[in-house]
């Protein structure tokens, strides 16, 4: 909070809470989440207890991401989602205006250009077998990872940011690769984003989104020790915003963690969690500030005397006003 301290929010109405509703995406004063067994959504303010049932749209193909956004000044907003397989996506939009689902619409792949104009993508120096990736370092070293290698929690799997630019929006989520899928609803086209790094046999990577750009934040490990960074895309190339202080990222080495991460605080810091599961249980909060390019971490939180461990990261607005 802008007291530096955690505050503990008291949901209402729980008894409309279940136990397989995961929260999935937020914007404004609303948290959305979605059942895990029926596939439907649930729109709720936690500080009104107010809420919405969403009938899940049908699925023929496997969800890949849910974002969401509100819409100034009117406080209406929208949900989407994209399902599918890469090259074969497609998206819907769910409008609160209107109370209902678009038509499913497909996107179109369109493949980047390398540095001498021919057209590329992140996988055509990888040799796929299974759900295993082959590639070679650049030491000449042939490097094996595995999908399973990419760290993701339940709540995360289907984490994506939507961006507006130019009255163009954006949707961003992450591949089972670990590569950075951008997808154009205005043009309904997706492209793949160049890699940040190959893909260690350890890492874990997250979205963010802060006013209005998108970050990605990336822990790896390498030569026995953990790094971790903050980039942006700038004209199809990264950008280096930031870096954890070695001393601090190298404690995160080896303990096998997953990073959930967020934008907040009027656009201009990034929350990063870090979560290591058993048998080695170990949680750190670090703050980035994109202004100042400092970092800070955070205390634990405690209730009731009680050290509680996140494993979930979401930018939420206090807003009593904001409706379902």
């Amino acid at each position: 909070s802008t007291e530096n301290n955690w505050k503990n929010l008291k949901l209402r109405n729980r008894s409309h809470h279940r136990r397989d509703f995961i929260p999935v995406a937020s914007s404004g004063g609303l948290l959305c989440f979605r059942s895990s067994t029926s596939g439907e959504f649930l729109l709720r303010n936690p500080l009104t207890g107010s809420s919405r049932h969403l009938p899940p749209p049908i699925y023929t193909k496997p969800l890949q991401a849910v974002a969401m956004t509100t819409l100034t000044p009117s406080s209406s907003y929208k949900l989407v989602t994209i399902s599918g397989e890469i090259p074969n996506l497609t998206f819907r939009i769910y409008e609160s205006n209107s109370d209902s689902w678009s038509k499913k619409q497909e996107l179109e792949l369109v493949k980047n250009k390398d540095h001498n104009n021919k057209e590329s993508s992140p996988h055509d120096d990888d040799t796929e077998i299974g759900n295993t990736v082959y590639f070679l370092s650049k030491t000449g070293n042939v490097i094996v990872a595995s999908n399973s290698n990419l760290q993701r929690s339940p709540s995360k799997q289907y984490s994506s940011v939507i961006t507006v630019k130019d009255n163009t929006e954006t949707v961003y989520f992450l591949s089972s690769y670990g590569t950075i899928i951008a997808c154009d609803l205005t043009r309904r086209s997706f492209t793949e984003l160049p890699k940040l790094l190959p893909p260690f046999l350890e890492y874990s990577i997250d979205l963010v989104e802060c006013d209005g750009t998108m970050f990605v934040i990336l822990l790896s490990e390498f030569y026995e020790s953990a790094s971790l960074r903050i980039w942006k895309l700038e004209n199809q190339n990264w950008i280096h915003v930031g870096m954890l202080p070695p001393a601090m990222s190298h404690e995160l080495y080896g303990r096998r963690g997953d990073i959930n991460c967020v934008g907040g605080g009027d656009g201009n810091k990034i929350l990063v969690c870090f979560n290591a599961n058993p048998p080695q249980v170990y949680y750190r909060y670090f703050v980035y500030d994109l202004v100042a390019q400092e970092w800070s971490e955070l205390p634990r939180c405690f209730i009731h005397g009680e050290a509680l461990d996140f494993v979930s990261a979401l930018s939420f607005q206090p807003r009593i006003e904001a409706t379902v």
